[in-house]
């Protein structure tokens, strides 16, 4: 991920350790600097994990600035719609996955149905998102370990919980990674994170 805080090009430790680890034969570290020097024309920070608190605040100060912060409705959709709304949207684009989605509601009522409904049929009312094999598996997978372990198909008790509750909770389950979880806490919950991917370039 690349930030450009007051004319300073800031990547993250992993982003840079991606290049490397891409082009071992052509960048030395000394020679990525240069790189990036010589198209950015400026120094290149790269941000280790105990950086990344301050790196993150002087970017939300500085696009607050830019950008009106938005009023989330927050609990408009349960956590639940939210988070298998979010795993559809995994490598897909935002209409697919919207329409696989809406799909999913109107042919099942509730996720009961969904458990129920044969694995194929499943796949099948989300192939427009891609993936389906792996998408479907894993969103019955999701609501049968709900079902066993709470008796109900909610995730209503993540609300008013911390990052860290929300996230030992959601990494137990396949498909669930840390943008997901980013979006679900961000979208749903109302808390403060920001959903980001290591192919974002630029803020």
């Amino acid at each position: 991920m690349f930030l450009q805080i007051d004319r300073q090009l800031i990547v993250s430790g992993f982003s840079y350790r991606l290049l490397l680890a891409n082009f071992p034969k052509r960048f030395s570290l000394q020679l990525a600097r240069g790189v990036f020097r010589k198209y950015w024309r400026k120094s290149l920070v790269v941000m280790q994990g105990e950086e990344k608190g301050t790196h993150f605040q002087k970017a939300y100060e500085v696009l607050s600035q830019v950008y009106p912060i938005p009023a989330i409705s927050v609990g408009a959709n349960t956590v639940l719609d939210t988070l298998i709304a979010v795993m559809l949207s995994q490598n897909t684009t935002d209409r697919n996955s919207t329409k696989a989605f809406e799909q999913l509601k109107t042919r099942y009522e509730d996720w009961n149905q969904v458990i129920e409904a044969p694995l194929r049929d499943v796949e099948e009312c989300i192939r427009v998102a891609g993936l389906a094999k792996t998408k479907a598996a894993r969103i019955k997978e999701l609501l049968e370990t709900l079902q066993k372990e709470r008796g109900e198909l909610s995730l209503e008790s993540l609300r008013g919980s911390c990052t860290e509750t929300v996230e030992k909770e959601l990494s137990r389950f396949k498909g669930v990674g840390l943008k997901t979880m980013a979006c679900v806490s961000a979208f749903s919950l109302g808390l403060q994170v920001f959903p980001g991917a290591y192919y974002y370039l630029e803020v």
